[in-house]
Protein backbone atom coordinates (compact mmCIF):
# COMPACT_ATOMS: atom_id res chain seq x y z
CA UNK A 1 0.00 0.00 0.00
CA UNK A 2 3.17 2.49 0.06
CA UNK A 3 2.49 3.19 -4.03
CA UNK A 4 -1.38 4.41 -2.58
CA UNK A 5 0.27 7.05 0.10
CA UNK A 6 2.84 7.72 -2.21
CA UNK A 7 0.45 8.98 -4.25
CA UNK A 8 -1.61 10.87 -1.92
CA UNK A 9 -4.17 8.59 -1.14
CA UNK A 10 -3.90 9.68 2.23
CA UNK A 11 -5.10 13.16 1.04
CA UNK A 12 -7.84 11.90 -1.34
CA UNK A 13 -9.10 10.03 1.64
CA UNK A 14 -8.97 12.84 4.13
CA UNK A 15 -11.14 14.80 1.55
CA UNK A 16 -13.92 12.10 0.74
CA UNK A 17 -13.63 11.41 4.93
CA UNK A 18 -12.41 7.93 4.31
CA UNK A 19 -10.13 5.99 6.10
CA UNK A 20 -6.80 6.51 4.12
CA UNK A 21 -5.97 2.84 4.83
CA UNK A 22 -8.12 0.96 2.76
CA UNK A 23 -7.00 -2.78 1.94
CA UNK A 24 -6.60 -4.07 -1.52
CA UNK A 25 -9.72 -5.66 -1.62
CA UNK A 26 -11.78 -2.88 -1.06
CA UNK A 27 -9.71 -1.07 -3.78
CA UNK A 28 -10.42 -3.39 -6.14
CA UNK A 29 -13.78 -3.87 -5.22
CA UNK A 30 -14.48 -0.41 -5.86
CA UNK A 31 -12.64 -0.20 -9.36
CA UNK A 32 -14.37 -3.38 -10.61
CA UNK A 33 -17.56 -1.58 -10.06
CA UNK A 34 -16.66 1.43 -11.39
CA UNK A 35 -15.63 0.02 -14.26
CA UNK A 36 -19.09 -1.75 -15.29
CA UNK A 37 -20.93 1.53 -14.23
CA UNK A 38 -18.51 2.94 -17.12
CA UNK A 39 -19.60 0.59 -19.23
CA UNK A 40 -23.29 0.73 -18.37
CA UNK A 41 -23.89 4.47 -18.11
CA UNK A 42 -21.52 4.79 -21.60
CA UNK A 43 -23.85 2.58 -23.45
CA UNK A 44 -27.01 4.38 -21.79
CA UNK A 45 -25.47 7.54 -23.06
CA UNK A 46 -24.98 6.47 -26.65
CA UNK A 47 -28.19 4.79 -26.43
CA UNK A 48 -30.47 7.89 -25.31
CA UNK A 49 -28.12 10.26 -27.24
CA UNK A 50 -29.10 8.25 -31.00
CA UNK A 51 -32.57 7.94 -30.09
CA UNK A 52 -33.20 11.17 -29.49
CA UNK A 53 -30.88 12.02 -32.44
CA UNK A 54 -32.91 9.93 -35.20
CA UNK A 55 -36.38 10.89 -33.53
CA UNK A 56 -35.47 14.57 -33.96
CA UNK A 57 -34.26 13.68 -37.87
CA UNK A 58 -37.42 12.15 -38.64
CA UNK A 59 -39.13 15.09 -37.48
CA UNK A 60 -36.49 17.40 -39.33
CA UNK A 61 -36.74 14.89 -42.39
CA UNK A 62 -41.23 15.75 -42.19
CA UNK A 63 -40.77 19.15 -41.59
CA UNK A 64 -37.91 19.74 -45.06
CA UNK A 65 -40.65 17.83 -46.91
CA UNK A 66 -43.06 20.09 -45.77
CA UNK A 67 -41.06 23.31 -46.76
CA UNK A 68 -40.77 21.68 -50.18
CA UNK A 69 -44.32 21.16 -50.59
CA UNK A 70 -45.07 24.55 -49.69
CA UNK A 71 -42.36 26.06 -51.83
CA UNK A 72 -43.94 24.56 -54.61
CA UNK A 73 -44.55 25.16 -57.40
CA UNK A 74 -42.69 27.98 -58.21
CA UNK A 75 -39.18 28.56 -56.27
CA UNK A 76 -38.54 25.18 -56.53
CA UNK A 77 -38.30 25.41 -60.40
CA UNK A 78 -35.14 27.60 -59.53
CA UNK A 79 -33.88 25.60 -57.61
CA UNK A 80 -31.47 22.57 -58.85
CA UNK A 81 -32.50 19.23 -58.12
CA UNK A 82 -29.22 17.66 -56.71
CA UNK A 83 -28.76 20.31 -54.06
CA UNK A 84 -31.80 19.68 -53.06
CA UNK A 85 -31.41 15.87 -52.94
CA UNK A 86 -28.27 16.81 -51.03
CA UNK A 87 -30.15 18.78 -48.67
CA UNK A 88 -32.62 16.22 -47.77
CA UNK A 89 -30.31 13.35 -47.67
CA UNK A 90 -26.65 14.30 -46.86
CA UNK A 91 -27.19 17.20 -44.99
CA UNK A 92 -30.30 15.87 -42.59
CA UNK A 93 -27.86 12.89 -41.98
CA UNK A 94 -25.04 15.49 -40.83
CA UNK A 95 -26.79 17.01 -38.31
CA UNK A 96 -26.94 13.86 -36.49
CA UNK A 97 -23.63 14.44 -35.31
CA UNK A 98 -24.64 17.51 -33.50
CA UNK A 99 -28.16 15.82 -31.92
CA UNK A 100 -26.04 12.25 -31.17
CA UNK A 101 -22.79 13.57 -30.38
CA UNK A 102 -22.68 17.34 -29.24
CA UNK A 103 -25.46 17.69 -26.16
CA UNK A 104 -23.80 14.81 -24.38
CA UNK A 105 -19.88 15.59 -24.23
CA UNK A 106 -21.18 19.03 -23.79
CA UNK A 107 -22.97 18.00 -20.55
CA UNK A 108 -20.46 15.53 -19.22
CA UNK A 109 -17.57 18.32 -19.97
CA UNK A 110 -19.79 21.17 -17.76
CA UNK A 111 -20.26 17.82 -14.74
CA UNK A 112 -16.93 16.73 -14.82
CA UNK A 113 -14.90 19.97 -14.90
CA UNK A 114 -17.48 21.31 -11.88
CA UNK A 115 -16.81 18.19 -9.67
CA UNK A 116 -13.15 18.44 -10.41
CA UNK A 117 -13.09 22.39 -9.04
CA UNK A 118 -15.34 21.67 -6.11
CA UNK A 119 -11.68 19.29 -5.56
CA UNK A 120 -9.48 21.52 -6.51
CA UNK A 121 -11.08 23.82 -4.05
CA UNK A 122 -10.38 21.95 -1.26
CA UNK A 123 -6.63 21.92 -1.80
CA UNK A 124 -6.05 25.58 -3.35
CA UNK A 125 -8.06 28.70 -4.47
CA UNK A 126 -5.40 29.12 -7.37
CA UNK A 127 -5.92 25.43 -8.64
CA UNK A 128 -9.66 26.03 -9.15
CA UNK A 129 -8.67 29.75 -10.92
CA UNK A 130 -6.15 27.46 -13.20
CA UNK A 131 -8.17 24.50 -13.90
CA UNK A 132 -11.22 26.90 -14.52
CA UNK A 133 -9.15 28.85 -17.06
CA UNK A 134 -7.69 25.45 -18.94
CA UNK A 135 -11.33 24.03 -18.94
CA UNK A 136 -12.77 27.36 -20.52
CA UNK A 137 -9.86 27.80 -22.94
CA UNK A 138 -9.63 24.45 -24.23
CA UNK A 139 -13.42 23.69 -24.21
CA UNK A 140 -14.77 26.93 -25.18
CA UNK A 141 -12.17 29.50 -26.63
CA UNK A 142 -10.75 27.49 -28.37
CA UNK A 143 -13.32 25.43 -30.17
CA UNK A 144 -15.14 28.80 -30.93
CA UNK A 145 -12.24 30.47 -32.78
CA UNK A 146 -11.18 27.17 -34.74
CA UNK A 147 -14.63 26.93 -36.13
CA UNK A 148 -14.77 31.12 -37.05
CA UNK A 149 -11.67 31.01 -38.75
CA UNK A 150 -12.55 27.44 -40.93
CA UNK A 151 -16.41 27.73 -40.81
CA UNK A 152 -16.49 28.96 -44.58
CA UNK A 153 -14.58 26.01 -45.69
CA UNK A 154 -17.28 23.66 -44.42
CA UNK A 155 -19.76 25.64 -46.32
CA UNK A 156 -18.02 25.75 -49.39
CA UNK A 157 -16.99 22.23 -48.92
CA UNK A 158 -21.08 21.19 -48.74
CA UNK A 159 -22.21 23.26 -51.52
CA UNK A 160 -19.43 22.06 -53.75
CA UNK A 161 -20.92 18.82 -52.87
CA UNK A 162 -24.60 20.06 -53.84
CA UNK A 163 -23.46 21.05 -57.07
CA UNK A 164 -21.43 17.82 -58.06
CA UNK A 165 -24.86 15.68 -56.79
CA UNK A 166 -26.83 18.28 -59.41
CA UNK A 167 -24.15 17.31 -62.06
CA UNK A 168 -23.55 13.59 -62.04
CA UNK A 169 -27.32 13.58 -61.86
CA UNK A 170 -27.55 15.29 -64.81
CA UNK A 171 -25.03 13.10 -66.42
CA UNK A 172 -26.94 10.18 -65.68
CA UNK A 173 -30.29 11.57 -66.81
CA UNK A 174 -28.54 12.53 -69.97
CA UNK A 175 -26.75 9.85 -70.49
CA UNK A 176 -27.86 9.16 -74.02
CA UNK A 177 -27.37 12.45 -75.46
CA UNK A 178 -23.96 12.81 -74.08
CA UNK A 179 -23.19 9.18 -75.55
CA UNK A 180 -24.95 10.38 -78.98
CA UNK A 181 -22.84 14.15 -79.27
CA UNK A 182 -19.92 12.65 -78.60
CA UNK A 183 -19.85 14.37 -75.31
CA UNK A 184 -18.74 11.35 -72.40
CA UNK A 185 -14.56 12.24 -72.81
CA UNK A 186 -15.30 15.95 -72.00
CA UNK A 187 -18.03 15.40 -69.32
CA UNK A 188 -15.46 12.92 -67.58
CA UNK A 189 -13.14 15.44 -67.80
CA UNK A 190 -15.17 17.78 -65.76
CA UNK A 191 -16.37 15.54 -63.19
CA UNK A 192 -12.71 14.69 -62.38
CA UNK A 193 -12.53 18.29 -62.05
CA UNK A 194 -15.32 18.62 -59.71
CA UNK A 195 -13.94 16.00 -57.66
CA UNK A 196 -10.59 17.60 -57.53
CA UNK A 197 -11.93 21.27 -56.04
CA UNK A 198 -13.97 18.93 -53.65
CA UNK A 199 -10.91 17.01 -52.56
CA UNK A 200 -8.98 20.83 -52.00
CA UNK A 201 -12.57 21.83 -49.95
CA UNK A 202 -11.97 18.69 -47.80
CA UNK A 203 -8.30 19.25 -47.10
CA UNK A 204 -8.79 22.14 -45.76
CA UNK A 205 -11.14 20.93 -43.47
CA UNK A 206 -8.64 18.14 -42.32
CA UNK A 207 -5.52 20.87 -42.34
CA UNK A 208 -7.95 22.72 -40.08
CA UNK A 209 -8.50 19.53 -37.29
CA UNK A 210 -4.57 18.90 -37.30
CA UNK A 211 -4.80 22.80 -36.08
CA UNK A 212 -7.31 22.12 -33.78
CA UNK A 213 -5.07 19.46 -31.78
CA UNK A 214 -1.93 20.91 -32.74
CA UNK A 215 -3.54 23.87 -30.52
CA UNK A 216 -4.95 21.61 -27.98
CA UNK A 217 -1.54 19.89 -27.22
CA UNK A 218 -0.26 23.74 -26.88
CA UNK A 219 -2.56 24.92 -24.43
CA UNK A 220 -2.54 21.43 -22.54
CA UNK A 221 0.94 21.34 -21.64
CA UNK A 222 1.08 25.04 -21.06
CA UNK A 223 -1.32 24.64 -18.02
CA UNK A 224 0.46 21.84 -17.27
CA UNK A 225 3.47 23.76 -16.81
CA UNK A 226 1.47 26.68 -15.08
CA UNK A 227 0.02 24.50 -12.08
CA UNK A 228 3.23 21.97 -11.69
CA UNK A 229 5.10 25.85 -10.83
CA UNK A 230 2.18 26.94 -8.79
CA UNK A 231 2.01 24.21 -7.05
CA UNK A 232 5.60 23.94 -6.12
CA UNK A 233 5.42 27.40 -5.29
CA UNK A 234 2.41 26.82 -2.50
CA UNK A 235 4.42 24.14 -1.57
CA UNK A 236 7.07 26.26 -0.55
CA UNK A 237 5.28 28.75 0.98
CA UNK A 238 3.77 25.84 3.06
CA UNK A 239 0.07 26.66 1.43
CA UNK A 240 -0.49 23.12 0.81
CA UNK A 241 1.47 19.52 1.57
CA UNK A 242 2.80 17.35 -0.47
CA UNK A 243 -0.13 15.31 -1.17
CA UNK A 244 -2.04 18.01 -2.14
CA UNK A 245 0.63 19.36 -4.50
CA UNK A 246 0.89 15.89 -5.84
CA UNK A 247 -2.68 14.81 -6.06
CA UNK A 248 -3.85 18.92 -7.45
CA UNK A 249 -0.82 18.47 -10.03
CA UNK A 250 -1.96 14.58 -11.49
CA UNK A 251 -6.01 15.42 -10.82
CA UNK A 252 -5.51 18.08 -13.57
CA UNK A 253 -3.35 16.40 -15.84
CA UNK A 254 -5.92 13.74 -16.05
CA UNK A 255 -9.05 15.78 -16.40
CA UNK A 256 -8.63 17.34 -19.90
CA UNK A 257 -10.49 14.59 -21.56
CA UNK A 258 -14.11 15.91 -21.46
CA UNK A 259 -12.77 19.41 -22.57
CA UNK A 260 -10.58 17.66 -25.18
CA UNK A 261 -13.57 15.86 -26.96
CA UNK A 262 -15.41 19.11 -26.71
CA UNK A 263 -12.42 20.92 -28.50
CA UNK A 264 -12.44 18.16 -31.32
CA UNK A 265 -16.08 18.43 -32.09
CA UNK A 266 -15.36 21.97 -33.91
CA UNK A 267 -13.51 20.17 -36.38
CA UNK A 268 -16.42 17.68 -37.12
CA UNK A 269 -19.25 20.25 -37.05
CA UNK A 270 -17.85 22.12 -39.77
CA UNK A 271 -19.79 20.36 -42.20
CA UNK A 272 -22.69 20.00 -39.94
CA UNK A 273 -23.44 23.72 -39.26
CA UNK A 274 -23.16 24.00 -42.96
CA UNK A 275 -25.46 21.40 -43.51
CA UNK A 276 -27.76 23.13 -40.69
CA UNK A 277 -27.41 26.73 -42.76
CA UNK A 278 -28.50 24.77 -45.44
CA UNK A 279 -31.53 22.86 -43.89
CA UNK A 280 -32.72 26.20 -42.45
CA UNK A 281 -32.63 28.47 -44.83
CA UNK A 282 -34.49 25.89 -46.88
CA UNK A 283 -36.86 26.33 -44.02
CA UNK A 284 -37.13 29.53 -43.73
CA UNK A 285 -38.06 30.42 -47.40
CA UNK A 286 -41.52 31.64 -47.54
CA UNK A 287 -43.81 30.62 -50.80
CA UNK A 288 -44.57 32.94 -53.62
CA UNK A 289 -48.25 32.46 -52.52
CA UNK A 290 -49.79 31.26 -49.23
CA UNK A 291 -52.37 28.84 -49.31
CA UNK A 292 -56.38 30.38 -48.66
CA UNK A 293 -57.41 27.71 -45.86
CA UNK A 294 -60.84 30.01 -44.54
CA UNK A 295 -62.66 30.90 -47.85
CA UNK A 296 -64.56 29.49 -50.21
CA UNK A 297 -65.11 25.34 -51.33
CA UNK A 298 -65.78 24.70 -54.97
CA UNK A 299 -68.86 22.88 -55.48
CA UNK A 300 -70.71 21.93 -58.94
CA UNK A 301 -67.58 23.99 -60.74
CA UNK A 302 -69.24 25.23 -64.35
CA UNK A 303 -66.85 27.87 -65.76
CA UNK A 304 -63.46 29.49 -65.91
CA UNK A 305 -62.99 32.90 -67.20
CA UNK A 306 -59.95 35.15 -67.42
CA UNK A 307 -60.80 39.08 -67.18
CA UNK A 308 -58.06 41.44 -68.45
CA UNK A 309 -55.15 39.39 -67.42
CA UNK A 310 -51.91 40.71 -67.61
CA UNK A 311 -48.74 39.53 -66.30
CA UNK A 312 -44.89 39.99 -66.18
CA UNK A 313 -41.34 38.24 -64.65
CA UNK A 314 -39.74 41.21 -63.43
CA UNK A 315 -39.63 43.51 -66.30
CA UNK A 316 -40.26 41.11 -68.77
CA UNK A 317 -43.99 41.33 -70.03
CA UNK A 318 -45.84 38.21 -70.72
CA UNK A 319 -49.23 38.33 -71.23
CA UNK A 320 -51.16 41.76 -71.48
CA UNK A 321 -55.18 42.04 -71.50
CA UNK A 322 -56.09 38.61 -72.04
CA UNK A 323 -59.97 37.51 -72.11
CA UNK A 324 -61.52 33.89 -72.11
CA UNK A 325 -64.18 31.83 -70.99
CA UNK A 326 -64.58 28.16 -70.92
CA UNK A 327 -68.04 26.24 -69.59
CA UNK A 328 -68.07 22.62 -68.50
CA UNK A 329 -67.80 20.17 -70.85
CA UNK A 330 -65.84 22.39 -73.34
CA UNK A 331 -62.32 21.93 -74.92
CA UNK A 332 -60.32 25.00 -74.97
CA UNK A 333 -56.58 24.87 -77.07
CA UNK A 334 -54.24 27.49 -76.72
CA UNK A 335 -51.57 27.84 -78.85
CA UNK A 336 -48.85 30.39 -79.97
CA UNK A 337 -45.08 30.69 -80.33
CA UNK A 338 -42.10 29.71 -77.62
CA UNK A 339 -42.09 31.92 -74.94
CA UNK A 340 -45.46 33.84 -75.52
CA UNK A 341 -47.10 32.48 -72.40
CA UNK A 342 -49.02 29.80 -72.58
CA UNK A 343 -47.20 27.81 -69.60
CA UNK A 344 -47.79 31.01 -67.97
CA UNK A 345 -50.91 31.31 -68.54
CA UNK A 346 -51.56 28.04 -67.01
CA UNK A 347 -49.99 28.47 -64.07
CA UNK A 348 -51.92 31.28 -63.40
CA UNK A 349 -55.00 29.41 -63.45
CA UNK A 350 -53.88 26.90 -60.85
CA UNK A 351 -52.67 30.13 -58.81
CA UNK A 352 -48.91 28.84 -59.04
CA UNK A 353 -49.24 32.92 -59.08
CA UNK A 354 -51.29 35.83 -58.45
CA UNK A 355 -51.41 38.33 -61.56
CA UNK A 356 -50.78 42.01 -61.55
CA UNK A 357 -53.45 43.42 -63.25
CA UNK A 358 -57.07 41.15 -64.08
CA UNK A 359 -58.23 38.22 -62.04
CA UNK A 360 -58.79 34.76 -62.91
CA UNK A 361 -62.54 33.45 -61.79
CA UNK A 362 -64.31 30.33 -61.37
CA UNK A 363 -68.31 30.11 -61.11
CA UNK A 364 -67.55 33.91 -60.92
CA UNK A 365 -65.01 33.81 -57.41
CA UNK A 366 -61.85 34.62 -57.83
CA UNK A 367 -58.84 32.34 -56.80
CA UNK A 368 -57.57 34.47 -54.82
CA UNK A 369 -60.76 33.68 -52.93
CA UNK A 370 -60.91 29.80 -52.91
CA UNK A 371 -59.51 27.82 -50.86
CA UNK A 372 -56.64 26.34 -52.06
CA UNK A 373 -57.29 22.63 -51.21
CA UNK A 374 -60.22 22.55 -52.64
CA UNK A 375 -58.77 24.35 -56.05
CA UNK A 376 -56.17 21.62 -56.51
CA UNK A 377 -59.42 18.99 -55.81
CA UNK A 378 -61.36 20.47 -59.04
CA UNK A 379 -58.45 20.77 -61.31
CA UNK A 380 -55.76 18.54 -63.20
CA UNK A 381 -52.42 20.28 -64.52
CA UNK A 382 -50.52 18.16 -67.20
CA UNK A 383 -47.06 19.27 -67.64
CA UNK A 384 -45.03 18.71 -70.68
CA UNK A 385 -42.48 16.34 -68.58
CA UNK A 386 -43.87 13.28 -66.84
CA UNK A 387 -42.10 11.80 -64.26
CA UNK A 388 -42.22 7.89 -63.87
CA UNK A 389 -41.11 6.55 -60.27
CA UNK A 390 -39.22 3.44 -59.66
CA UNK A 391 -41.91 1.55 -58.91
CA UNK A 392 -44.61 -0.65 -60.39
CA UNK A 393 -46.86 0.57 -63.42
CA UNK A 394 -50.33 0.07 -61.12
CA UNK A 395 -48.64 2.33 -58.31
CA UNK A 396 -47.63 4.58 -61.00
CA UNK A 397 -51.04 5.14 -61.80
CA UNK A 398 -52.70 5.09 -58.48
CA UNK A 399 -50.59 8.29 -57.60
CA UNK A 400 -52.92 10.22 -58.89
CA UNK A 401 -56.09 8.19 -56.62
CA UNK A 402 -54.05 6.46 -53.49
CA UNK A 403 -57.30 4.75 -52.56
CA UNK A 404 -58.57 3.34 -56.37
CA UNK A 405 -58.66 -0.14 -56.85
CA UNK A 406 -57.12 -2.65 -59.20
CA UNK A 407 -60.44 -2.18 -61.17
CA UNK A 408 -60.68 1.37 -61.67
CA UNK A 409 -57.27 1.28 -62.76
CA UNK A 410 -57.75 -1.07 -65.41
CA UNK A 411 -60.83 0.90 -66.39
CA UNK A 412 -58.93 3.91 -66.44
CA UNK A 413 -55.96 2.03 -68.39
CA UNK A 414 -58.75 1.56 -70.89
CA UNK A 415 -59.72 4.88 -71.45
CA UNK A 416 -56.39 6.19 -72.32
CA UNK A 417 -56.05 2.99 -74.25
CA UNK A 418 -53.35 1.49 -72.72
CA UNK A 419 -54.76 -1.57 -71.65
CA UNK A 420 -53.72 -3.95 -73.99
CA UNK A 421 -49.80 -2.31 -74.39
CA UNK A 422 -50.02 -2.98 -70.26
CA UNK A 423 -51.11 -6.50 -70.66
CA UNK A 424 -48.16 -7.59 -73.39
CA UNK A 425 -45.85 -6.74 -70.60
CA UNK A 426 -44.43 -10.16 -68.94
CA UNK A 427 -45.64 -9.08 -65.18
CA UNK A 428 -48.36 -6.68 -66.87
CA UNK A 429 -49.44 -4.31 -64.10
CA UNK A 430 -47.08 -5.32 -61.62
CA UNK A 431 -43.85 -4.58 -64.26
CA UNK A 432 -41.10 -2.52 -62.30
CA UNK A 433 -40.93 0.65 -63.77
CA UNK A 434 -37.17 2.40 -63.56
CA UNK A 435 -36.84 6.30 -63.23
CA UNK A 436 -38.50 7.79 -66.49
CA UNK A 437 -39.73 4.53 -67.59
CA UNK A 438 -36.22 3.89 -68.38
CA UNK A 439 -36.33 0.47 -68.70
CA UNK A 440 -38.55 -0.02 -71.69
CA UNK A 441 -37.40 -0.37 -75.35
CA UNK A 442 -37.82 2.76 -77.46
CA UNK A 443 -40.65 0.88 -79.53
CA UNK A 444 -42.42 0.18 -76.32
CA UNK A 445 -42.04 3.53 -74.67
CA UNK A 446 -41.90 6.08 -77.83
CA UNK A 447 -39.62 8.38 -74.80
CA UNK A 448 -42.33 10.69 -74.26
CA UNK A 449 -45.95 9.12 -75.28
CA UNK A 450 -45.73 6.66 -72.12
CA UNK A 451 -45.32 8.83 -69.68
CA UNK A 452 -47.87 11.52 -71.17
CA UNK A 453 -50.56 8.66 -70.86
CA UNK A 454 -49.74 7.82 -67.27
CA UNK A 455 -50.65 11.90 -66.59
CA UNK A 456 -53.68 11.27 -68.82
CA UNK A 457 -54.79 8.23 -66.55
CA UNK A 458 -54.03 10.82 -63.66
CA UNK A 459 -56.52 13.24 -65.57
CA UNK A 460 -58.98 10.62 -66.20
CA UNK A 461 -59.26 9.75 -62.44
CA UNK A 462 -59.91 13.27 -61.62
CA UNK A 463 -63.07 12.91 -63.69
CA UNK A 464 -64.10 10.11 -62.28
CA UNK A 465 -63.77 10.75 -58.88
CA UNK A 466 -64.04 14.42 -58.74
CA UNK A 467 -65.24 16.93 -61.16
CA UNK A 468 -62.63 18.47 -63.53
CA UNK A 469 -63.58 21.70 -65.20
CA UNK A 470 -61.49 22.15 -67.86
CA UNK A 471 -58.69 20.67 -70.50
CA UNK A 472 -55.44 21.78 -72.76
Amino acid sequence: MRFYHGTGGDGIGAFARFDGHLNLTQILTALIALAAARGILRYLEQMSGHYIAFKLLALLRDKVFSALRRLAFVKLQDKQAGQLVSLVTNDIELLEVFYAHTIAPIMIAFFTSSILMAVFAHFSLWFVLIALSAYLCIGVVLPIITTRLAREDGRQYRELVGEMNDFFLDSIRGMKEIQLFGYAKKRLNEIQQRSQFIDQAFRKIKDQEGKVRIYTEIAVSAFNIVILFTGLILFYLDEIDFAGFLVGVILLMSSYGPVIALCNLSSNLLQTLASGERVLSLLAEQPVLKDVESAVNLENVSEISVENLSFAYADEQILTDINFQSRKGQILGIHGRSGSGKSTLLKLLMRFYDPQQGKVCINGTALADINTASLRDNMAYITQQAYIFNDTIEENIRLAHRSATQEQIIEAAKQASIHDFIMSLPEGYHTKMTELGGNLSDGENSASALPVLFYIMHLLFYWMSRPAIWTV
